[in-house]
């Protein structure tokens, strides 16, 4: 999958970091970190692709989270209760900055769901979210670039 990725390009990185923002698991570094270890690919063009897949994914997760209520999250997720407290509270203090980080494996998606489901504003969360992965982005493409 990742070298069909790595063939589209541009592209391809924008699927890969879609995928990657969105609950599926996979990572879209490895398509970045291929991309920009050849010469034929505008590293700022790579962060872009990059960051726009991975906003649109959190926002598929986001959507989600505004179809789901809490009820359903725990019955379905065996979530518990006060764990859901938790993540409430979590989102009630810091709101829309948790979207900053989005772009960490596996509690990426659970932060946009929980952004969803309590509300938040889309667009600065989207926003947010932004400032986060083009950061992760240009370090993973300026991290190779250091080594070529």
């Amino acid at each position: 999958m990742n070298s069909f990725l790595i063939s589209l390009g541009y592209f391809g990185m924008l699927i890969a970091s879609f995928l990657a923002g969105t609950f599926v698991p996979f990572s879209s570094e490895a398509v970045m970190g291929a991309l920009a270890a050849t010469a034929e690919f505008d590293y700022l063009r790579l962060i872009v692709a990059g960051t726009v897949g991975n906003v649109a994914g959190m926002l598929v997760n986001y959507g989600l989270g505004r179809l789901c209520n809490e009820e359903f999250l725990v019955r379905k997720f065996h979530l518990k209760p006060k764990r859901m407290a938790r993540a409430r509270h979590w989102v009630e203090r810091y709101g829309v900055r948790m979207a900053f980080l989005c772009f960490l494996p596996f509690m990426g998606s659970v932060i946009g769901i929980m952004l969803g489901m309590f509300k938040t504003n889309i667009w600065k969360s989207a926003a947010a979210a932004a400032v986060g992965m083009t950061a992760r982005y240009a370090v993973v493409v300026y991290s190779i670039a250091a080594l070529n």
